[in-house]
């Protein structure tokens, strides 16, 4: 048996072996650690028999009636190399405008 927990867009914040509610300090144990939670988050708990092979936090969502299904929100992370090479070339892209605007071009 495993444990699905998904947050109030049906999306899978954690899958695991263990759950147990800690209230008192707001907190759900999974695992071998704890997900703290604001008292008005929503966290929806579902035992189930399998998770298919797949299935990662984030990238899918899981409910009762539909079962594991792909995240249509979801967006893959940029590597951090790629962001910065991005954001370089977009400060570049700012400082020739720039020049070419005092230039009056």
């Amino acid at each position: 048996m495993k444990f699905v927990l998904t947050n109030n867009n049906n999306e899978i914040i954690e899958i695991s072996n263990t759950y147990e509610l800690d209230e008192e300090h707001r907190n759900i144990n999974v695992d071998n650690h704890a997900i703290a939670y604001a008292p008005d988050e929503v966290i929806n708990v579902f035992e189930v028999e399998e998770i298919p092979e797949n299935v990662e936090r984030a990238k899918y969502c899981y409910t009762e009636e539909k079962g594991f299904y792909e995240n249509e929100n979801y967006v893959e992370p940029e590597e951090p190399i790629e962001k910065r090479l991005k954001l370089m070339e977009e400060r570049m892209a700012l400082t020739e405008d720039m020049i070419n605007m005092s230039l009056g071009f």
